[in-house]
């Protein structure tokens, strides 16, 4: 059977005060911040490629885990933050650091393009 792999959303644990989410912008800053709700647990799942259907043998505590911070919405929605879902995700930043500054909020930004115009134009 051909399958595939993604990864399921199976727990959440909330974050301390003071972890936040910094997203990239095109304001005069670079980048705002939200408080990071928590952390998602998530558990590798495979699924048939041809039906999409989740087909995993596999017992729940044999699978990969992986956590990944979380974001949460106005209508009580928490989901897992990627930078690929995402596309101007920045980071996580904890509370034992500052906010950062335009500068790295530039070059990240610089970076970024950089990264799509190599894309682009690699054959």
């Amino acid at each position: 059977m051909t399958y595939g792999t993604d990864w399921t959303d199976y727990d959440f644990r909330p974050a301390p005060p003071g972890w936040r989410l910094a997203y990239l912008t095109d304001s005069p800053l670079g980048y705002f911040t939200i408080a990071m709700p928590g952390w998602m647990v998530q558990v590798e799942t495979r699924y048939n490629l041809v039906t999409c259907a989740t087909q995993d043998p596999r017992p729940l505590a044999d699978r990969p885990r992986r956590v990944v911070a979380a974001t949460s919405y106005g209508d009580g929605t928490i989901e897992a933050v990627e930078g690929g879902d995402s596309s101007n995700f920045w980071q996580v930043i904890d509370p034992t650091n500052p906010e950062p500054t335009t500068d790295q909020a530039a070059a990240e930004r610089a970076r970024l393009a950089r990264g799509q115009l190599e894309a682009v134009s690699t054959p």
